[in-house]
């Protein structure tokens, strides 16, 4: 694994900046819809509602919800595994954008083979983890 500052190529299109951009908007118009409104918004889950039981996403309008209105444990207990990554997206998302601002280059992360179904099956475990809770704790 090797982590490389990565130059973007002459004539690239910047993914990274892009990403920021639609990160901290998402997350700006999901504060703005807290603030305009506070109503129950039905479930939609369809595998919630044939089966009963939860699927690996619920509760991760909730959980987004409750980051939006700056309850972060709210949006933990609600599923942790949503709650984290969308935090973990806008903190990425400013850092990327304060980046390009500042015309600094972006770090890359560079996975051998190996590694990178290494980084997959921990994913997969922390996805059975998380429902393993959300089935736990409805």
């Amino acid at each position: 694994m090797r982590i490389v500052r990565a130059a973007p190529a002459p004539g690239s299109v910047p993914y990274s900046t892009i990403f920021g951009v639609i990160t901290l908007l998402g997350a700006a118009a999901a504060w703005l819809r807290m603030r305009l409104t506070s109503e129950w918004l039905p479930s939609l889950c369809v595998f919630r509602s044939l089966t009963g039981i939860p699927c690996p996403a619920c509760g991760s309008t909730r959980a987004l919800s409750a980051l939006a209105a700056a309850h972060p444990l709210e949006a933990v207990a609600d599923n942790p595994l949503v709650a984290i990554l969308a935090a973990g997206v806008v903190a990425l998302g400013l850092v990327t954008v304060a980046c390009r601002l500042a015309g600094w280059h972006l770090f890359s992360l560079r996975l051998e083979r190996r590694e990178e179904i290494g980084a997959r099956a921990v994913v997969a475990l922390l996805i059975g983890a998380n429902w393993l809770y959300l089935i736990a704790s409805r």
